[in-house]
């Protein structure tokens, strides 16, 4: 799952990155926001890659300034929080961050606590995977790109016993309130949490 399809050996499913990039990109801007920056990893995988390469290819006028990048694979809360104060040091005017995962997503809200920055009044933030144990009982909730888990676990099964897929799994954007006040807690159902 994930990875360059081009260079698998074997049968392959990946998500719509660049989907669910675009569609965080279309929200923030409906929402006003014009000063985006993106944090993630300068080493990550093919996913971690459309993801930023779909935010570059943004235009300009609603970016700010370049993606801040770690130069390390372990997308953490920890590196989120490291990234998202480089952000604010570059560029304090910024108001929204566009994350690569989930988790770096709440490390940057817990920076932009401590930092006095009300989320998501002064700053909004979205992650991507909508992982149920992260997204949902975090302060405020937080906005993030999303699949259905049961599908692709569907699509993954019939791939091993050798029938052809659909190799790419829809995705979308599940709104909450670290992007939109009262937004709610989006308790839509993005995936299965059994």
């Amino acid at each position: 799952i994930g990875g360059d399809q081009a260079e698998a050996r074997h049968p392959s499913l990946r998500l719509d990155d660049a989907a669910g990039i675009a569609q965080v990109l279309r929200h923030l801007r409906g929402l006003g926001r014009q000063r985006l920056v993106f944090l993630g990893s300068s080493l990550g995988d093919t996913t971690h890659r459309v993801r930023l390469e779909t935010f570059l290819a943004a235009p300009a006028a609603c970016r700010r300034g370049e993606p801040v990048l770690a130069g390390e694979r372990g997308l953490s809360i920890a590196l989120g929080h490291a990234l998202a104060a480089q952000a604010l040091s570059r560029y304090p005017d910024l108001d929204a961050m566009v994350c690569v995962n989930d988790r770096v997503a709440l490390g940057a809200i817990m920076c932009l606590r401590e930092c006095g920055r009300r989320v998501p009044q002064d700053i909004a933030v979205t992650g991507f995977d909508d992982d149920p144990y992260l997204v949902e009982d975090f302060l405020p909730p937080l906005s993030s790109v999303g699949y259905d888990g049961r599908e692709l676990g569907r699509r993954a099964l019939l791939a091993l016993l050798g029938e052809k897929v659909a190799p790419v799994l829809p995705v979308r954007l599940v709104v909450r309130g670290s992007t939109a006040e009262g937004a709610g807690n989006g308790r839509t159902p993005t995936r299965d949490r059994r």
